[in-house]
C-alpha cells in the first residue's frame, strides 16, 4: 500500500525513458534530485564489517550484473509498486552500476567511520534468521567501538 511518497506523475514513462539516457551516474543523481529532491540521503563507501552477510550479498549481486560495488546509496524509501515506477527504475540503474540501494529506516552510518551499519530491528531480524551478526547491537562497527576501549 503506497504512502504518497515520491509517487510517479502522470506522464511517468517520459521521466523514465530520460533517465534511462542519462549518460553517467552523476547526471542520474541529478536527474533523480530534480524530480524528487529529498529522495537521495547520503552515500556511505561500505557495509559494516560486523555483518559480512551484507558485503557478500552486495558482492553477489554486482558480479550477477557484471559490474564491481561501488557506493551504498541510502534513500528515504523504496516502493517497488505501480505507482512507484520511476523510484524503481533509479533504484535498478544504480545497482545494476554497481550501488547498493537501501533505506534510510533500515541502515545508519557508523558514527567513527561512517560505514552502513543496520538498525536496532534489522540487527534484530538478523538475529531471529540465525545470521552471524555481533550479539549486542551498536551504532558503531566493532573496529570503531574497540578504538574507544
Amino acid at each position: 500500500m503506497s504512502t504518497g511518497h515520491y509517487l510517479d506523475p502522470p506522464n511517468v514513462q517520459e521521466y523514465i525513458n530520460e533517465l534511462i539516457q542519462c549518460p553517467t551516474m552523476g547526471h542520474v543523481r541529478n536527474y533523480i534530485d530534480n524530480i524528487f529532491p529529498t529522495w537521495l540521503i547520503t552515500t556511505l563507501d561500505s557495509y559494516c564489517i560486523d555483518y559480512p552477510h551484507l558485503t557478500n550479498n552486495w558482492n553477489k549481486v554486482c558480479e550477477m550484473a557484471g559490474t564491481k560495488p561501488t557506493q551504498i546509496i541510502i534513500v528515504d524509501e523504496l516502493f517497488h509498486d505501480k505507482e512507484h515506477k520511476f523510484i524503481a527504475t533509479a533504484a535498478e540503474i544504480a545497482t545494476r552500476a554497481g550501488f547498493s540501494v537501501r533505506r534510510k529506516s533500515e541502515y545508519i552510518p557508523c558514527e567513527k567511520c561512517h560505514c552502513a551499519v543496520p538498525v536496532k530491528e534489522l540487527w534484530q531480524f538478523f538475529v531471529d534468521k540465525k545470521f552471524k551478526v555481533p550479539s549486542v547491537w551498536n551504532s558503531t562497527c566493532s573496529n570503531c567501538s574497540a578504538k574507544n576501549l
